[in-house]
């Protein structure tokens, strides 16, 4: 007799190893994939419950409708009761002209003959006000076997409501851009001019369509361009910067502008452009009028120790050498006391444009005050070899000075005659020679003082000499 085999104690009977579904078990115990199951085993799919669908409708932010070819509410699939202009309840069997302004009833019961005809899903943008509030929807009308559309609307009013204040914002930003009193220039990352204003294309004596054309470095002066580029690297660090440069205008004018530059979100460039031409031929004159002596034209004391510095310590560098002239206009209190103080300024005059006419554009000559003149001179030429050649240059200077000086005081009195002028003018002078060797303790006002030394022996001599 033979022995009975025990039954498997943890596995229902009809599921023992000896079972044909066992090695499906066994292979899902190894972890193999369920697509092994037979058919018996696969899970089955389970339909939604009811309140499963409801839940699920409710919580869709969207409008769903079915609607047919003739505008009417067939059914309600989902939607909030704030996007209806009446109950749901109220809408079924209703007409889009029913519900709706007669001008929107017409334009969407157009998009759903479309769709029916086309047989394709139409896009439409729509506008309801609903309990005094102006709603907007994006709908999406796509036909159906049945003869009818299904409308899913989505509720866009707040993406409409800042798009809206976007675009007005934009029109407010254009109008200050358009009728900025500054030419205003939007550049590209690389420079390119994208959008320029009214007044730029005034500044510039150039057309929008002109300026659109080139690039921000065509509007610069070709020495600010190659000396002074735009420092992008600084700009995207500050976000800002604030510059001097000079624009070209299309008639060839040069005009001095201040130029805000600004960093745009987007990573484009607004450059704000300030015409300061005037300003600065403002800034100019009051320079000059600091400088300049009102009566001759010539440097004022200011004016000639000023320019007289740089030009003797220039002189000093270039182992040049220079010579300080100091002047006086003879007899000018008699002239005064004779003929009156307008005579005394006529010959204060006539001494200047006898000065102007001796030296050059490049030498300093200016009005110390009163009767006195003061001229800072460096010559010309080659750079002297020794101090030997240096001094007979300087001598050499000297003599053409004097020489000239007189040539020219001549023809002034002579011009002055021929005029009618009832008094001749004289010009005494005193020199002072700065050489390359010269001591440290050396400066503008000790060489002005060595010259009016000479200058008060010379005057003496004519004295002794008149006498």
């Amino acid at each position: 007799m033979s022995a009975r085999r025990p039954p498997t104690s943890h596995v229902p009977p009809s599921f023992t190893h000896d079972s044909p579904v066992a090695p499906s078990l066994r292979l899902l115990s190894t972890g193999e994939h369920p697509a092994a199951l037979p058919p018996v085993l696969q899970p089955r799919p389970q339909p939604l419950s009811e309140a499963e669908v409801e839940a699920l409708i409710a919580g869709v932010p969207d409008v769903v409708l079915v609607l047919d070819g003739a505008g009417i509410y067939r059914r309600i699939v989902a939607g909030r009761a704030s996007h209806f202009a009446r109950p749901a309840d109220e809408l079924l069997g209703r007409s889009l002209h029913e519900v709706m302004p007669e001008v929107t009833a017409a334009r969407l019961l157009a998009v759903i003959h479309t769709a029916l005809r086309t047989g394709q899903p139409q896009e439409v943008q729509y506008e309801l006000e609903i309990e005094g509030r102006e709603l907007w929807f994006d709908a999406t009308v796509s036909p159906t076997r049945e003869h009818t559309v299904t409308w899913i609307a989505r509720d866009v009013t707040e993406r409409r409501v800042t798009e809206r204040a976007l675009h007005e914002r934009e029109r407010e930003l254009l109008g200050i851009f358009e009728s900025a009193f500054d030419g205003m220039l939007v550049c590209s990352p690389d420079l390119r001019c994208l959008q320029v204003n009214a007044r730029l294309c005034e500044l510039l004596g150039r057309s929008r369509r002109e300026l659109l054309s080139l690039r921000y470095s065509d509007l610069l002066h070709e020495e600010d361009l190659s000396a002074r580029p735009l420092r992008l690297a600084e700009l995207y660090a500050s976000g800002r910067i604030v510059t001097e440069r000079r624009l070209r205008r299309a008639d060839g004018v040069v005009l001095d502008a201040e130029i805000g530059t600004t960093m745009l979100e987007d990573g484009r460039i607004l450059l704000v452009m300030r015409d300061i031409t005037e300003r600065r031929q403002a800034e100019a004159t009051i320079r000059s009028l600091a400088l300049t002596d009102e009566l001759t034209g010539l440097y004022n004391r200011r004016g000639f120790i000023s320019m007289a510095e740089r030009e003797w310590q220039r002189a000093l560098r270039q182992l040049r050498g220079a010579l300080l002239f100091l002047f006086d206009l003879d007899d000018l209190k008699p002239i005064n006391d004779a003929h009156g103080h307008l005579a005394g300024d006529a010959a204060l005059i006539s001494a200047a444009g006898v000065l102007r006419a001796t030296f050059r554009g490049s030498d300093v000559v200016g009005r110390l005050g009163g009767d006195e003149f003061a001229a800072l001179i460096v010559p010309g030429g080659p750079t002297a070899d020794s101090e030997t050649d240096v001094r007979t240059r300087l001598q050499e200077t000297e003599a053409l000075v004097r020489l000239r000086t007189e040539r020219h005081l001549d023809a002034a009195n002579a011009e002055a005659r021929l005029h009618g002028r009832p008094f001749r003018i004289g010009i005494s002078m005193g020199v002072a020679y700065s050489e390359v060797d010269a001591a440290p303790a050396d400066s503008l006002e000790s060489l002005i003082a060595r010259a009016d030394a000479q200058l008060y022996e010379e005057k003496r001599a004519g004295k002794r000499e008149r006498s």
